[in-house]
């Protein structure tokens, strides 16, 4: 059965998708907030779009404490 296809986002993209910079997302990273990034090469990482959708889902509404 074929693994469907995800689209990787590169550092660049992936930090413009949640509105942060790219410190930041490799802060969040490293803390354990972001899911992991996928190694493509031996210069090339990337996100999988479905993490970022799931951290953006997940992420607090306008106006909502965090607990």
């Amino acid at each position: 059965m074929p693994v469907p296809l995800s689209r990787i986002f590169r550092p660049a993209q992936a930090a413009r998708v949640l509105g942060i910079s790219r410190a930041t997302l490799y802060r969040w990273e490293a803390s354990g907030r972001l899911a992991p990034r996928v190694i493509l090469g031996p210069n090339t990482s990337g996100w999988r779009e479905e993490d970022l959708a799931a951290f953006i889902a997940a992420a607090p509404r306008g106006g909502q404490k965090t607990a």
